[in-house]
């Protein structure tokens, strides 16, 4: 579906430091965690383990079937609407569909049902496939304090 020279990648997936040592196996794990029975991984740890590291890692070794989202620290980069905007272009770029009805305003309403539009065709392929695809979303310590 997504051509060799394209991924499904987001704009705001963080580059991996440029000395930094690589935890393939543990990427492998938190892989191999994942199944029918256990659909959500929660990465815990205190400020500068290494949490969003080793999520940047999972996306990049399975960049083709990573949809993510690294949250910012303002309010522009951690807005549901942007969280949204970024899902759905990636799953539409997975699906080689036009995604020019982002490139125009489009209303929280419209973009959420677009994201259910777009989820329920991925899953779609995915069981067509018999592949799996991963929501990789990172920075979620702020909203457990809100909520």
């Amino acid at each position: 579906m997504v051509s060799d020279s394209e991924n499904i990648t987001s704009f705001t997936l963080p580059t991996l430091p440029e000395h930094h040592l690589p935890r393939i196996n543990h990427v492998k794990w938190l892989h191999d965690r994942l199944s029918n029975e256990r659909k959500v991984i929660v990465v815990k740890g205190s400020e500068g383990a290494g949490k969003t590291t080793l999520l940047s890692e999972f996306v990049h070794f399975y960049k083709d079937q990573c949809f993510s989202f690294f949250i910012g620290s303002d309010t522009w980069s951690s807005s549901s609407h942007l969280f949204l905007h970024e899902m759905c272009d990636q799953m539409s770029r997975l699906l080689n569909e036009n995604s020019k009805s982002l490139e125009t305003e489009i209303s929280n309403v419209q973009l959420k049902q677009y994201f259910i539009t777009l989820y329920h065709r991925v899953a779609k392929l995915a069981r067509h496939n018999n592949t799996s695809y991963y929501f990789v979303v990172d920075g979620l310590d702020p909203i457990r304090v809100l909520c």
